[in-house]
């Protein structure tokens, strides 16, 4: 059985989708502060001027933005499969 961080609580070897879902309720949850060493998901966005701007993403504004883009690249790609 692995030691890391991310098999902590499981009985057996979790699975890489476990370990996956683990990791994203993780991320939804971080604080709103900003802190050193913090991890944040950023979705960028061109601005005026060449510029880019990113907003953090976290709970459900999180989820959203990951289903819109998924429905971008399924319809985009039609054999694209979503996990």
């Amino acid at each position: 059985m692995c030691d890391c961080i991310e098999c902590v609580g499981y009985s057996r070897e979790p699975s890489d989708d476990e370990l996956d879902a683990a990791r994203y309720r993780w991320l939804r949850k971080q604080s709103k502060e900003i802190l050193s060493g913090k991890i944040d998901v950023v979705k960028w966005v061109a601005g005026e001027n060449n510029t880019l701007y990113g907003k953090a993403l976290r709970m459900t504004t999180l989820d959203s933005v990951i289903d819109s883009e998924m429905m971008v690249a399924i319809k985009e790609q039609p054999f694209f499969t979503a996990p």
